[in-house]
């Protein structure tokens, strides 16, 4: 039986290796695909990448931009957002509402930048999306990749100081019986400004443009110039808290000289007439004319029926020289809490100042040249400027100035109220600072100081008072948490420091300590031995810092909450004229995630 010719044995391994060859090149030529695919796809994904940090930078700009005016100005926000999403290579025909969950979708558009409110009502989140071409990921399938980043800011705006309802200073109308307030909306002092060439010392540190060596924050010698003159005076904020229509009104918007304590002879025989022509009350209105322009019998006694009314505007000058002229003029907001970039809706409104016998001048229908309307319808009464409209978020700004070239201190009042003549809603404040005179003493009065969101937790309150303590007797001071906060009934931490250019000029304290009184070292941000006569307060600045915890909350929904307080409280007569600032260390915008 023949057997078939075997092949030789190189032959075999030859054959062997060929078989070997042909699985080597199928899976090396499958690698090959598998290797291109997944550097293709690696390709894609690091561009993925560089699209997404380019887009978190737009988004971060964004963000940033649009929240100053967010929530106040949803529009003007949309509007800063895409500009700055623009100027950084992403463009989009307008802002779509960020959906349930953060959700920004595509549907049919390439690029879509969204907008609406983050993890709080009052931070401005922006989200941008853009469907970005796969080079080489078609290979598999995915031809293109939506690429997404998110960015939320928030804004400080000033803070609101002195005043957490619809009137800032006193309202004398609305009281029955002196001291006791018939509301809470009583606050016990009045707004100050002073005209541009009154000495610093007096107490106004912003209006006021002239000052001497051992005033602090002064340029020169003798009369030199005060470094803290703002020379478009004081602004005060109307916040609307609702969809209204508001009557902001003044009240004794002229500087007309009583005294300080309304003791001055040009009240004499006011009180007495029987019939004042233009009276808003009637003419004839003797009980009431008796009460309204009574002098202050005893500026001791906090219980004296004068004091109802006593604004108590004060001329440094006599009867010969300028008094101050007093306008007033109203903006609105643009940029919240920004009155530089307000636009002007009504006024000007000048009222001319005057010394003059008020028993004459109010019972002959008595007119100061240049004045809006005889000196009845406006001495000791509120005053309309102009009606204002707004919804929730919409704010304004009432501006208080004096002409240079005059002498004193005019004292008033602001509110806004609806045409019903009850209180509109809107919130009245100073705009980060604030001119004061607080003449009621001899008990404790506690004042709102200043609004401290919960968006400040995990900052530095900083709270500056100037020439702060003229009273007869020593005098201590508290600053007291919001009462709806999570603090409880004190601060912790605060540093009170003389000399306070730190917080009014933002350079180097040169007195880093107290070097007054002795700090109450139960309660550290309460300070005692307050006394103006004592150099280190008289004409001086004066500091305290206030940490702000980083899990501190408060009412941010209702308009009374977050208030920061200052208990002030002095055993005797009070005459107390000063100013306030207050702000937030840091930069007032920034992004949380």
């Amino acid at each position: 039986m023949s057997q078939g010719r075997r092949l030789p044995q190189h032959r075999v391994a030859a054959r062997r290796r060929g078989d070997d060859g042909g699985f080597v090149a199928v899976w090396l030529s499958l690698m090959l695909v598998l290797l291109l695919g997944m550097g293709a796809f690696a390709v894609d994904v690091s561009y993925w990448h560089y699209t997404q940090t380019r887009e978190q930078r737009a988004a971060d700009a964004a963000a940033l931009a649009g929240a100053v005016s967010f929530p106040g100005d949803t529009p003007r926000a949309n509007a800063a957002a895409l500009s700055v999403a623009a100027s950084n290579g992403y463009t989009a025909g307008g802002v779509t509402p960020l959906g349930p969950g953060d959700s920004c979708p595509l549907g049919a558009a390439t690029l879509v930048i969204c907008a609406g409110a983050g993890d709080q009502p009052y931070q401005y989140r922006v989200k941008i999306v853009q469907q970005v071409k796969n080079t080489f990921g078609q290979v598999l399938g995915m031809p293109a990749t939506n690429v997404g980043a998110t960015a939320t800011a928030e804004y400080l705006k000033p803070l609101s100081m002195g005043s957490p309802s619809n009137q800032y200073g006193n309202d004398p109308d609305a009281v029955t019986t002196w001291p006791a307030p018939t509301s809470q909306s009583y606050p016990n002092f009045w707004a100050n400004v002073a005209g541009g060439t009154s000495s610093k010392q007096n107490g106004d540190a912003y209006a006021a443009n002239s000052c001497n060596d051992s005033t602090d924050g002064c340029n020169g010698s003798g009369t030199g110039l005060n470094l803290d003159f703002k020379s478009r005076g004081y602004y005060y904020t109307v916040d609307f808290t609702g969809t209204a229509t508001a009557n902001l009104q003044v009240f004794d918007p002229a500087f007309v000289h009583v005294g300080d304590h309304c003791t001055d002879a040009t009240l004499t025989g006011a009180a007495a007439l029987t019939t004042v022509p233009d009276y808003p009350q009637g003419p004839t209105n003797t009980g009431d004319i008796s009460k309204r322009y009574k002098q202050v019998a005893d500026q001791n006694n906090q219980s004296d029926p004068g004091k109802q009314y006593c604004t108590g505007d004060q001329s440094f000058n006599g009867t010969a020289g300028p008094q101050p002229r007093t306008t007033y003029t109203v903006w609105k907001a643009v940029v919240p809490g920004d009155p530089g970039s307000a636009q002007q809706v009504c006024g000007p409104i000048t009222y001319p100042g005057t010394n003059t016998n008020l028993a004459l001048a109010l019972g002959s229908d008595y007119t100061e040249p240049g004045a809006p309307g005889p000196l009845a319808t406006y001495f000791r009464q509120w005053a309309t400027l102009c009606s204002v409209s707004g919804d929730a978020g919409d704010e304004y700004f009432i501006q208080v100035s004096t002409d240079a070239a005059s002498l004193g201190h005019n004292r008033f009042a602001l509110r806004g109220v609806s045409s019903g003549g009850g209180a509109a809603p809107v919130n009245v404040a100073g705009n980060s600072y604030m001119g004061m005179y607080a003449n009621v003493g001899a008990s404790l009065t506690q004042f709102y100081l200043t609004r401290v969101p919960t968006a400040a937790a995990g900052h530095t309150l900083v709270l500056n008072f100037f020439d702060i303590g003229d009273a007869s007797s020593e005098g201590t001071l508290g600053i007291v948490p919001p009462s709806d906060s999570n603090l409880g009934s004190n601060f912790s931490g605060c540093k009170w420091t003389g000399d306070g250019t730190l917080g009014a000029r933002g350079y180097a304290v040169s007195t880093p300590a107290a070097p007054w009184g002795a700090l109450n070292v139960i309660n550290p941000c309460t300070i005692t031995g307050v006394n103006h006569p004592n150099t280190i307060w008289n004409g001086q600045w004066s500091t305290v810092t206030v940490p702000i915890p980083g899990n501190y909350t408060c009412n941010d929904d209702d308009p009374k909450g977050c208030w920061v307080k200052i208990n002030y409280q002095f055993a005797g007569g009070v005459q107390d004229t000063t100013s306030w600032n207050a702000y937030l260390l840091g930069d007032p915008v920034r992004l949380v995630k």
